[in-house]
């Protein structure tokens, strides 16, 4: 007999016990055998052997149910990850994802309009060949920690056409067993609007990955309006969907939008309508002074308000608005520029939303269609057994029975199985 060899693995966290059950089974009839033709030997091994064997067996449908757990939480993962990566495709400013030695996963088409290169040409290369080499080895920096932080760096693009291009590279670095790191490329501000600017590129991160995260959308515009209240520092902010004079949700973080935005709703006029109305960017450095909405103006409580709004649109579909409030000194220029890319950055969160929803809706249609047709087959059986027919003729007399009740088959069909369990 040769020796057993212990379990082997398959893969990273996979045993197979299969091959050694089986050989287990096979020494263990070889055993029984000798038992039959030598009846001294002893029984105890054989024993012993078999609950083993019944331990390993257990052990095995235990690991096996683990290993689909991993498979299951694995995938859930890779669902995620392109969820995300396909939501930073849709940022209106240049974004990638690489993996820590910085090859690059997936980009924008923000990010080849830049270097001038096919998106597809990216893929797979290292993204500090996208920059002059006096700037490679600083970058290589930005990935040498396992820590999820924000890191800014300065740096200059060498497209394959035009001349080279000064950005603000803030990269988002994501800890894990495989550590990512989102890069976009901003275009150089003032040094004020730099500082200020500095947690934006968390912010339109933390934005894409909201509707792979969370499928409620009151929740989602909750957390969405929480993130650029954190972000627009100093501000309120309300984030509505639909039209501002009819707004289907609307989600505000303080008391000051509600009420400005409750004005707006009054007066039938204000900032928002008109940033909605024409699809651009309004603001105004005190809303009671200006002259634009004079109904406003009297439906608004008394103080200073300064207002940016900007319009919220999914592909060429406008959806809604994002309204950022302050009630002390008006905003610096920084704010409309963020504010901006916030609002574009939502309209690729609603977008993806709106696909949730659908494959939601497809998923539902889908089981209402499997059920109905088991309740059709199941009605199918009873009546070819109460009548005698065959599966053809049970399905025409249901029909017809649908059409005489002027009912739906498989609310007929449910009938029919409802008595059938009743024994009616």
């Amino acid at each position: 007999m040769s020796t057993m060899q212990p379990p082997f693995r398959q893969g990273p966290g996979a045993v197979d016990f299969g091959q050694w059950l089986d050989e287990l089974r096979t020494r263990l009839e070889e055993l029984h055998a000798l038992d039959d033709e030598a009846p001294d030997s002893s029984p105890e091994v054989v024993t012993d052997l078999e609950t083993a064997y019944e331990e390993l067996r257990v052990a095995e449908e235990e690991v096996r149910a683990q290993q689909d757990q991993i498979s299951s939480l694995l995938d859930s993962h890779r669902l995620l990850r392109w969820q995300h990566e396909r939501m930073l495709a849709m940022l209106p400013v240049p974004a990638l994802v690489t993996d820590s030695e910085g090859l690059i996963r997936s980009v924008n088409a923000a990010v080849a309009a830049l270097v001038a290169r096919p998106a597809n040409w990216l893929l797979g290369r290292p993204i500090f060949t996208l920059f002059e080499p006096c700037d490679r080895r600083d970058l290589r920096q930005l990935l040498s920690t396992d820590q999820a932080r924000v890191k800014r760096q300065t740096a200059t693009v060498v497209p394959k056409e035009g001349n080279p291009a000064p950005v603000d590279l803030w990269v988002t670095l994501r800890p894990g067993e495989n550590v990512e790191a989102t890069w976009l490329l901003l275009e150089p501000g003032s040094p004020g609007a730099q500082r200020e600017l500095e947690s934006l590129p968390g912010a339109l991160t933390e934005l894409a990955g909201l509707a792979a995260e969370i499928r409620d959308v009151q929740d989602v515009l909750s957390h969405a309006a929480e993130i650029c209240r954190r972000t627009l520092k100093g501000a309120e902010v309300s984030i509505q969907i639909g039209a501002p004079d009819q707004p289907e949700i609307i989600s505000s973080t303080s008391r000051l939008p509600q009420v400005v935005d409750g004005a707006q709703l009054t007066a039938g006029e204000g900032p928002a309508l008109t940033a909605f109305a024409t699809r651009t960017v309004v603001t105004s450095a005190d809303l009671g002074a200006d002259g634009r909405w004079p109904r406003l103006v009297r439906a608004l409580p008394e103080g200073r308000v300064s207002v940016v709004v900007a319009p919220v649109e999914m592909g060429q579909r406008l959806v809604g608005t994002l309204n950022v409030y302050r009630d002390d000194v008006p905003f610096e220029p920084w704010v409309e520029q963020a504010a901006e890319l916030l609002a574009a950055t939502l309209g690729a969160v609603f977008h993806e939303l709106d696909l949730n929803a659908e494959l939601d809706r497809l998923g539902q249609d889908m089981q209402r269609a499997l059920s109905s047709r088991a309740v059709i087959e199941q009605a199918k059986g009873v009546i070819m057994a109460q009548q005698g027919c065959g599966p053809d003729e049970a399905f025409t007399r249901l029909s017809d029975l649908s059409s005489q009740q002027e009912r739906k088959v498989r609310d007929v069909a449910r009938d029919i199985v409802d008595r059938a369990s009743a024994g009616g």
